[in-house]
Formats: C-alpha cells, sequence, structure tokens
C-alpha cells in the first residue's frame, strides 16, 4: 500500500515519521522508571556514568538532523538522563547520610504518622522525625521502628523515646533496604525496652488522620463480625493490611500466581469503582455529577489504603479518565499509565525499588496492550455466540477472565522470574477460580464496612453483607491451599526446563507477530507451548524416578530438611519461620506423602511445626524422651501424634537400601541417614557430637548449624552448614582441618543432596 504523506517533512525524511513522537507522556514516564530500574539495580556510581552517558547521546541526537527531526531519541536520552541524575542526588543527599546512623543509640522525637502494623510479634511505627539528639546527626525525614509491645498512642501523637538504630538487609539491587528507600524510610531502629517513652497527645490533626480512623474502624468492624482467618483476608484484600493475613495464605497466594489478589491495586478499584457508578446510575444522576463522586471516592480510597505506590498508580488513572469524562474528552489508556508512573517516579527516586509497583505497571501495560486481542482471538476459537444460552454467558466470563491473566502475566513473567526466581505453573487456572470470587467479596466487604459506620441500625445490616464475604473468603483459601499442594504448582526458573518453554514460547509469540501470523497459526503456537511444557515436566519427572534427594532449606540459622523420593518425603528438623517452609519444600520436590519427622531441636517452633506437620498423617514420629517446655506444648504435639497413628520410635527404614536413626547428643539429638551412597548426620542445636557412637561420627556428610558442639569427633567428607552468611563464614574460620569441604545456605538458597545407587552429588538448588 502506498504511504500518503500529511506532512512536507515526512516526505523529505520518513525517519522523521518513523521516530515522530507520539504519547509524550507514556515516553517519558517509561523512559524515567526503565533509568530508576538501572539505578537501583547497578547502584549510584553507575547512575552518575550513566547519566553523562546519555547526556551525551541527547546531545549528539540533536545535532544529528534525522533523530533530532523525530525528538523521540533526544527526549528519551533527556529523561534518562534526568532520572539517573535525581537518583544520585537523592541517593547522596538523603539516602547515604541517614545510613551513618546504623549502630548509634539516640534519643528521638517525632510524630507517629501511621498506624501500628503487628507482625512476627512486634508492632511496628512510622515515624516523621523532628529531632535526633546525637551530635552532628544527619537530617532523617522518617524511619520506621518496632517495639516489643503495643504502644499507648495513636496517630500523630508525638513520642519522645530513645532507638537503636540499624540498616535493613543488603545494599544494592533489589533488597529490604531499596525497598524502604521507596518508602522514604532510609533507616530502621528498634525502640529500647528499658526507658519509658514519652506521649504528647496530638493537637489539630490532618485529614489523613480521619482516614487512618476509617481504617481502623473497618477493621474492628470485619474482626468483631467474622472469625479471625477471614477477617483478616478481608481486612487484606480491601485494606491492603496484610499483617492478620496468614502466612500460610500469603505463601498459598504466592505459589498459585495470585499474589496480586492480596495486593490493593486497580483490580480492587475497578470493582469498587464500578459498582459505584451503576448505583449512581440508578440515581438518575447526571454523568459529570457520577464521574465527579466517583472521582472523590478514588481520593478516599488511596487514602484509607494508606497511599500506596500500586493503588497511587491507579488511583492517578482512574482520576484522569473520569475528569475526561467530565470534559466530555476520551482519556488515552496508555498515555494515563505513563502520566501516573512519571508522578510516582517524581515522588520517589527509588520507585522502582517498590516490586509490587513494578508489577502493578507491567500487569497494567500488559492489560491495555494484549488482554483485548487476546480475548477477541478466544471469542473466534471458542465462538460463544454459537453456544447454548445457558452456557455463553459462563464461556464470556471464562475468556474475560483468562484473556486478562494471560495478557497481565504476558508482562509480569520476566519482573517475577527476575526477582522471584520462579513460576507458577497453576495461574491461569488459579485466577479462573479466584478472580471473580475475589471482586464479589471485595464488594461485599466494602458495603458491609460502609453500612457499619451507621449508628444504630449498622451493626445489624452490616453482617447481611460481611458473612457471605467470609464465606467467600474461605472459599478463596481453600482453593488456594489446594492448588499449592499440587506438586509443582510453583517451580525455580533454575530448572532447566522452564527456562525452556519460557524461550520457545517467546520464540513462537515472535514468530507469529513477525510472520504477521493469523489465527490458525496462533492456535499452532498455543498448542506447541503447551505441549513442550507437557514434555519438559514429563522429562523433569523422568529423570528424579528412583533418585533420593535432600533439599536442605536455607532457613537462616535454623535446620529444616527434606528427604524425598517418588513422591514421599521424611521431614528431618522443623526449622525455618513455618511449617511452610517444608511444605514450599514437598511440593517443589513433587512430594505427595510425608513419610515420618524428626524434630531435632527441644524448641517451642520445632515442636509447634511438628505438631502442624501432623496434620499430613505421617507414619512416624522421632524426638528426645522427657523434655518439658511449658508442659502444654510437648504434650500437644504426642496426644496429636499417638490420635493420628503415628509413631514414636527411634528408627525406621525407608526405601530400599534407606534407613533413619534418631540419636540423643547432650542438649540437642542428631539423625543418620544410612543409604549405599552415603551416611549422612544431620545434628540439631546444642547436639554434642562427643556423646554420638563412631558409626555415627564417621558419617559421610554433617549437616548442622552453627550451635554444634565437639565438631572435630567428626571428620566428614563434606559439611553443610545450615547459617545466615556471615554466621558461616566465621564458623568456618573456626572449625578444623576434620570437617572436609565446607559450604553453606548462607541466604543463596537451598542446598541439595543427590543420591543414585552408589554415588551422590551436592548442589544449590536456586
Amino acid at each position: 500500500m502506498r504511504k500518503v504523506w500529511n506532512n512536507p517533512a515526512e516526505r523529505k525524511n520518513p525517519a522523521a515519521s518513523a521516530s515522530k513522537l507520539e504519547r509524550p507522556l507514556m515516553l517519558i514516564g517509561f523512559s524515567y522508571l526503565a533509568a530508576l530500574l538501572a539505578a537501583v539495580v547497578f547502584g549510584k556510581q553507575a547512575a552518575v556514568i550513566l547519566a553523562i552517558v546519555c547526556m551525551a547521546l541527547c546531545l549528539f541526537t540533536l545535532l544529528f538532523r534525522p533523530t533530532r527531526l523525530g525528538r523521540v531519541f533526544p527526549v528519551v536520552f533527556l529523561t534518562l538522563a534526568a532520572a539517573f541524575f535525581v537518583f544520585f542526588v537523592y541517593h547522596t543527599r538523603w539516602i547515604a547520610p541517614a545510613e551513618t546512623l546504623a549502630g548509634a543509640d539516640a534519643e528521638v522525637s517525632g510524630t507517629l504518622c501511621e498506624l501500628p502494623e503487628a507482625r512476627y510479634g512486634k508492632y511496628y511505627y512510622e515515624l516523621d522525625i523532628d529531632t535526633i539528639a546525637l551530635a552532628d546527626a544527619p537530617h532523617v525525614s522518617k524511619l520506621r521502628f518496632s517495639s516489643k509491645r503495643l504502644l499507648p498512642a495513636e496517630p500523630y501523637d508525638r513520642i519522645t523515646c530513645r532507638l537503636h538504630f540499624y540498616l535493613p538487609a543488603k545494599g544494592e539491587g533489589y533488597s529490604s533496604r531499596a525497598y524502604y528507600a521507596s518508602k522514604g524510610i532510609p533507616i530502621l531502629a528498634y525502640l529500647n525496652e528499658f526507658t519509658e517513652p514519652q506521649y504528647e497527645p496530638a493537637g489539630k490533626k490532618p485529614l489523613y488522620a480521619y482516614a487512618l480512623q476509617l481504617r481502623q474502624k473497618t477493621e474492628n468492624a470485619l474482626f468483631s463480625m467474622l472469625p479471625d482467618a477471614q477477617a483478616g483476608l478481608l481486612s487484606g484484600v480491601l485494606l491492603g493490611d496484610k499483617s492478620s493475613v496468614p502466612e500460610e495464605t500469603i505463601d498459598d497466594f504466592r505459589r498459585v500466581g495470585a499474589s496480586h489478589l492480596l495486593a490493593v491495586s486497580g483490580l480492587h478499584l475497578t470493582a469498587l469503582l464500578a459498582a459505584l457508578m451503576v448505583f449512581l446510575r440508578k440515581l438518575h444522576l447526571p454523568e459529570p455529577l457520577c464521574a465527579g463522586i466517583c472521582m472523590m471516592g478514588v481520593v478516599v480510597f488511596m487514602a484509607v489504603t494508606g497511599f500506596t505506590a500500586s493503588v497511587l498508580r491507579s488511583g492517578i488513572m482512574y482520576l484522569i479518565f473520569l475528569f475526561a469524562q467530565i470534559v466530555n474528552r476520551k482519556a488515552d489508556s496508555l498515555s494515563s499509565l505513563g502520566a501516573a508512573v512519571l508522578i510516582l517516579c517524581l515522588r520517589s527516586p527509588y520507585a522502582a525499588a517498590d516490586v509490587g509497583l513494578l508489577l502493578s505497571v507491567m500487569a497494567t501495560l500488559g492489560m491495555i496492550l494484549f488482554s483485548a486481542r487476546l480475548q477477541n482471538w478466544m471469542k473466534n476459537w471458542v465462538s460463544p455466540e454459537k453456544r447454548p444460552r445457558v452456557l455463553r454467558r459462563v464461556f464470556e466470563v471464562l475468556i474475560s477472565v483468562l484473556s486478562g491473566t494471560l495478557a497481565s502475566l504476558a508482562l509480569t513473567l520476566p519482573v517475577t522470574i527476575l526477582l522471584f526466581g520462579e513460576v507458577s505453573l497453576v495461574a491461569p487456572v488459579s485466577n479462573l477460580f479466584l478472580l471473580e470470587p475475589s471482586s464479589w467479596m471485595l464488594e461485599l466487604t466494602a458495603v458491609s464496612a460502609i453500612l457499619y459506620q451507621i449508628p444504630f441500625v449498622g451493626a445489624v445490616l452490616a453482617p447481611v453483607f460481611a458473612v457471605p464475604a467470609g464465606w467467600l473468603a474461605s472459599y478463596m483459601m481453600w482453593i488456594s491451599r489446594t492448588l499449592a499442594k499440587i506438586p509443582y504448582a510453583s517451580v525455580p526458573t533454575t530448572y532447566g526446563f522452564v527456562l525452556f518453554w519460557l524461550a520457545a514460547t517467546a520464540l513462537l509469540a515472535g514468530l507469529c507477530l513477525l510472520l504477521s501470523g493469523g489465527v490458525r497459526m496462533r492456535r499452532i503456537a498455543a498448542v506447541l507451548s503447551v505441549c513442550i511444557l507437557a514434555g519438559g515436566i514429563g522429562s523433569f519427572l523422568l529423570s528424579r524416578a528412583g533418585t533420593t534427594r535432600i533439599v536442605i532449606a536455607d532457613t537462616g540459622n535454623e535446620l529444616c530438611a527434606v528427604v524425598s523420593k517418588d513422591g514421599e518425603g521424611v521431614l528431618i528438623g522443623c526449622g525455618g519461620f513455618s511449617e511452610k517452609t517444608a511444605q514450599t519444600i514437598f511440593s517443589e520436590a513433587g512430594v505427595r506423602r510425608l513419610r515420618g519427622i524428626a524434630v531435632l531441636e527441644d524448641s517451642y517452633q520445632e515442636y509447634q511445626t511438628a505438631t502442624a506437620m501432623l496434620e499430613e498423617d505421617p507414619s512416624f514420629l522421632m524426638l528426645r524422651q522427657g523434655v518439658y517446655l511449658d508442659g502444654y506444648t510437648e504434650r500437644n504435639l504426642r496426644d496429636r501424634a499417638e490420635a493420628a497413628g503415628c509413631d514414636l520410635t527411634d528408627t525406621a527404614p525407608l526405601w530400599d537400601d534407606k534407613s533413619v536413626t534418631f540419636l540423643e547428643a547432650g542438649k540437642g539429638s542428631a539423625v543418620l541417614l544410612h543409604t549405599d551412597a552415603a551416611d549422612i548426620l544431620f545434628c540439631g542445636a546444642h547436639a554434642d557430637l562427643s556423646l554420638l557412637s563412631d558409626a555415627a561420627a564417621c558419617a559421610d556428610v554433617l549437616v548442622c548449624t552453627e550451635t554444634v558442639e565437639h565438631a572435630s569427633r567428626c571428620a566428614p567428607a563434606y559439611t553443610i552448614l545450615s547459617a545466615y552468611r556471615d554466621t558461616a563464614e566465621a564458623w568456618m574460620q573456626s572449625a578444623g582441618e576434620n570437617s572436609g569441604w565446607m559450604t553453606a545456605t548462607g541466604g543463596e538458597g537451598d542446598l541439595v543432596i543427590t543420591l543414585k545407587e552408589e554415588t551422590y552429588t551436592i548442589g544449590r538448588e536456586r
């Protein structure tokens, strides 16, 4: 087809047309975000170099006529240079000086600016700082501190207390330090519990304080009407407060690829605004008035949810969309997204360190670019209009949900792979079962929360909507739990077949776009992608058939190991943050049946985790006799084991030539795994190896924590330490020559021992 030139400059120079500046807000916004992303990953020194390079490229493109006419390249390089420069200045001026406070103790005065967050047995507060009583103290505007007890203070009360400053984990790249910097928090602290803080009630409070009060009332209302598990999930979905959501539920949603349902974002705002708009139109109000009321609703929702980055992104886009309706204009989705991204990046030079924002932006971009096309393609393939009327609506809903899920996954998948190192293979299925119910649950929860605020009648009317919302919450938790138990529901991207499938799918998609393939080619590409995935899983399972694998989980200074073969597993040590540590390993290893449990440490955590794991119906339980913790915890474990028909034993046969033997070693315990390939000794905290038999001391591999005593008693070929990196390095330096080749989990991923016939190998899982 012949090109018709509408502009004389285009006729003379086609390159100007090709690089014409369209959607400038989108171009500038995403360029700025990309620069901040690179700066976060590579650090402030690289940001300076990149700023100079981009500025030079900007000047070059301005001097070069073809690129100057289009204006795209100069604008992009200027935006990149500005972003890199702003990041460097912000880090140098605000972040780096604040980090010098690490390790110091000082009296701090300031204003509490958020509701406390209860997590890990502590309460976390955000403090707007006025003064730090320390010589030459740098300026710090905000910090987050923890307390072991709930403080008798409300938001915007003034507090004077003594704090100990420390840095979040790690420094460069995607780390806790970068994440808190994106929130404007350069340093953390904890309260000195030996000095009593001084409080001063707030005088005049800002409007945001009333949003916090509404948030608190809503949370209290939900917990007063519903069981804790249901109320916690509803609070997390409606308000973004995941502190009351059980850790196992969060992990289940992550494994099935539905964690976005727990993060307040555009999905939630869309559902609420749609319901509000329908209600306002039923009142026959003018469209501009409906849009204005919805704009106020958006602002209130952003305030109640704490102005998180993902909510701000969706809120800004909706404010632009609604304002366009008022002035009788049409908002462009890509330009609105670019404007929202630019505003958030200007608000915080560390915005790209917020993983939630990145996922929200990429999911929205994927929806805008691909959702409608995928929906049309699926409709052409399935042809729902030809189905019976009863099935037509079902097909339309399924197509809408599946197309939206795949569109968002298309661009969030690379971010998930790079940052989390895993892929959920059941994500499309889980979203089919969870997406629509989550919208219904959100709307019912919002209505019940609003009704509860009405005096006298609210307490009666609100449960009418809250109870069905609670039922939906239970349904969603059950679905996520069921799907998360499926073997290989979520797999690390270090598995070769996962990377091959991703690369092949990207290649097939690229060929479809390059060759402008029609419906038939896209169908073939989709079928090939599914076949490659199925073949990869099949070959992966075949390669592991008959192989015994021992996964030593990366759980800090605790020990948690899973021995598995052909779908059966044994849990040795119950260290880690919860029973989900072991259950996650079970799923990744394809374990369908728990054969037994061995408790290595006489602690509340190990006993509570072992008690929870009894729900998997193990055949045997190994633990020390005569242990006293509090009179209830240890008795509860034994009673539950007896009720479940679980044998208390010191020796148990496993598969073929393998067996496990429980050994008492002073204040600690040990387990000896005997195989034809190797003998492996697992030692719990404070295990005294000098008390073990010669057979146990001659094990080929020693797996232990840093608190093991008399490690020189053993002379293994390999020693594996389950500990943080700094702890492991100190222990290895003090270990004797008898420890053999040494390695540690060290925060770098799980370690795996693979046993096959009479050989064994040791490697890292991810």
